[in-house]
């Protein structure tokens, strides 16, 4: 059968809609390979977040076919629901919307398409999460807050729940082939509601498969994080503590101007409420920097808001214009203020990274979920998703994709290889 080669761009759920390519493609004897010569075909799935993601498809796309002129390039993603000029600048074969992705398997294996309509994007249901842990599942397509700095929901449409009981389905496939760690992934997953069903409910009965150890949240918006879900996650150990809430600025008028749908007040009385509900949460958080209409003030009120909550990782994102949204209009800050203030930002979370890592040391309500086993060490994530290492002695048998319950002994940092990042990493003990 034919080889191919799959490149992905973007978010998780992209990852998870690759995956659900790879297993149909796989289930009907294709083979998969890392190397462009040995492939019949060359799959690209986009990212169109920003104007430079269209860029490094582009990249992609030239390089497997100077490297392998006879391959047939498939173009899949958002790039395809909202570029239509440009894929006419490209060369490829084929494309497929986000929710056509399902069909691309029966048009590689010649079969008819005729009568076979785009879905709602949940077409896939994943035995297997090739090169990891712990495995993504999607639960939720689509959004309509229309940031006005986000073409996603151009691209991925309005919001869309799963049914409960397909996700339950594959969530057992998923944990019955070892995966004990779930990461619930969507475009919107706070926003989850099938026939009533909310996000909180999916959690309660993801919860109750044995064979699951851990369920993690991905990115939910602030205005979702309600009171119910906290408690739904305080009363259900196997729910990880950990809430990325994306804060995006600290400064109303900025939050106005993004079309962001809370205060930052609301942000904080959120995050406020979080830490009375749940026991020393890990709250992350994206940050854009040199957005229209930033000025100083607006700046300082987004670091007020920030040593306000102390998040325990934080992603800074230079404001980047993406053409057609409302955003890529209105007047950007001096590039060299900007970053400058991404700067100031990053020295300033890197510092609350260590803190919040530095709290974990002698915190006795802690597992770490092992990913890598060498020699005398073991590798993984804490439940609060900080990076450890476990010592162990020689006799002692350390199993990957176990959990175990651990002592947090000190904090190892370091500088991440190649980069300014400091990677922050706890070092722990069986108890």
């Amino acid at each position: 059968m034919p080889n191919f080669i799959i490149k992905t761009f973007g978010c998780k759920t992209n990852q998870y809609e690759s995956e659900g390519i790879r297993e149909a493609l796989t289930s009907k004897g294709w083979n998969e390979t890392e190397i462009a010569t040995d492939s019949t075909i060359g799959i690209i799935n986009t990212c169109s977040v920003t104007s430079r993601a269209g860029a490094s498809a582009r990249n992609a796309i030239n390089k497997l076919i100077k490297t392998n002129p006879n391959i047939r390039i498939i173009l899949t993603g958002c790039a395809v629901d909202i570029d239509e000029e440009w894929l006419k600048q490209l060369n490829i074969e084929a494309a497929f919307k986000n929710t056509q992705k399902h069909l691309i398997c029966d048009y590689l294996c010649d079969t008819e398409l005729i009568g076979k309509n785009s879905g709602d994007g949940f077409e896939f249901s994943l035995n297997n999460f090739k090169g990891h842990t712990r495995a993504f599942l999607k639960v939720q397509d689509g959004c309509d807050n229309y940031c006005s700095y986000c073409i996603i929901p151009y691209a991925r449409g309005n919001p869309r729940s799963r049914p409960l009981n397909e996700i339950l389905t594959e969530a057992r496939q998923l944990s019955e082939n070892g995966y004990k760690e779930l990461v619930l992934t969507g475009i919107n997953i706070g926003a989850y509601n099938n026939n009533k069903a909310l996000l909180s409910d999916l959690l309660s009965k993801l919860a109750k498969i044995p064979e699951i150890t851990r369920i993690r949240l991905g990115s939910i918006e602030p205005i979702y994080l309600s009171d119910q879900l906290l408690y739904t996650i305080r009363d259900n150990a196997k729910i990880c503590a950990h809430l990325h809430l994306p804060l995006q600025s600290g400064s109303n008028a900025v939050l106005t101007a993004m079309n962001r749908k809370y205060t930052k007040d609301e942000f904080l009385e959120r995050v406020a409420r979080s830490r009375e509900i749940l026991d020393n949460p890990a709250i992350t958080t994206d940050i854009i920097v040199g957005f229209p209409t930033e000025d100083e003030n607006n700046f300082n009120e987004t670091l007020q808001t920030i040593n306000a909550v102390g998040f325990a990782r934080s992603h800074i994102f230079l404001f980047s214009p993406r053409d057609g949204t409302p955003a890529a209009k209105m007047k950007r800050p001096p590039q060299r203020e900007a970053d400058k203030r991404r700067k100031i930002l990053e020295e300033i979370t890197a510092a609350q990274a260590i803190d919040y890592s530095e709290s974990l040391v002698g915190f006795s309500a802690e597992q770490i979920m092992i990913e890598k086993v060498n020699e005398s060490k073991a590798y993984g994530y804490l439940e609060r998703y900080i990076r450890a290492e476990l010592e162990f002695s020689d006799d002692t048998d350390i199993i990957r994709s176990k959990t175990y319950s651990v002592d947090i002994k000190n904090l190892k940092t370091q500088t991440k290889q190649g980069t300014p990042d400091i990677e922050n990493t706890v070092i722990c003990h069986l108890k």
